[in-house]
């Protein structure tokens, strides 16, 4: 998956940005809980996934927003 990632977010050249969904673990910009178990419902994490992690590393000149953000309209707005 992390070759994926990075192979696929090599190809974007001609956008400007990334919408993630919020709250999933896919794709999840921020506050994205990990666990480090099936059984054991300790969080090891909250932050972004590999692939938002990728996508910053790739593209740092991207803009990034999440999903839930974009509902207001001044963010919106300035994405």
């Amino acid at each position: 998956m992390n070759d994926f990632s990075k192979s696929y977010l090599a190809q974007f050249n001609h956008i400007d940005g990334f919408i993630f969904k919020e709250g999933l673990p896919s794709c999840g910009n921020r506050d994205i809980k990990v666990y480090s178990g099936i059984e054991v419902q300790t969080i090891r994490k909250n932050g972004g996934d590999f692939f938002t992690k990728d996508a910053l590393e790739i593209h740092p000149e991207f803009i990034i927003e999440t999903s839930g953000r974009l509902n207001n309209l001044k963010i919106r707005d300035s994405f």
